[in-house]
């Protein structure tokens, strides 16, 4: 089973409030449950794996995944891989005004946990700007009530 909890900052918190007043929403932070473990990006501490929430979720989705499939064992190895990477600061300051400028290599909380998205489910969102956890929210929802997107292609 995996498990996206989306958070809402509290009011004093200038990071999560910018976040939710900019992208219109009540989430400013993202992360992905997999057999207990929670992997996130933070700011100032980039790409972790936690095994308590650091706040309670607003909101918990409930999504397909088997973690015994070749496929889902290769997701999260590839997760794996990312834990240790920075925190996508450029991102988070371009897309603030509607930039989509990026670090490869560095992870916002939503690019993060996008991956289940584009690596595990071969959805490709049409995004034009950074992915903000609304976006997320609201195609994890589409999903869940069988809406198809565009798949990757090879």
């Amino acid at each position: 089973m995996l498990k996206i909890h989306l958070y809402s900052s509290q009011w004093y918190l200038p990071l999560g409030t910018l976040i939710k007043t900019k992208t219109n929403s009540r989430f400013s932070h993202v992360s992905i449950e997999i057999e207990g473990v929670i992997r996130h990006s933070r700011m100032g501490k980039g790409v972790i794996k936690d095994t308590q929430h650091y706040v309670p979720p607003a909101k918990t989705l409930i999504l397909p995944f088997d973690e015994t499939s070749e496929k889902g064992k290769i997701f999260i190895e590839m997760l794996e891989s990312k834990v240790g990477h920075g925190y996508d600061y450029l991102a988070l300051f371009f897309g603030c005004w509607g930039k989509k400028i990026q670090n490869k290599d560095r992870y916002l909380c939503s690019e993060y946990v996008a991956l289940y998205l584009t690596e595990y489910l071969n959805i490709v969102p049409d995004i034009k700007t950074i992915f903000v956890p609304k976006d997320l929210y609201l195609f994890l929802r589409g999903f869940l009530k069988g809406i198809k997107y565009a798949e990757k292609t090879s």
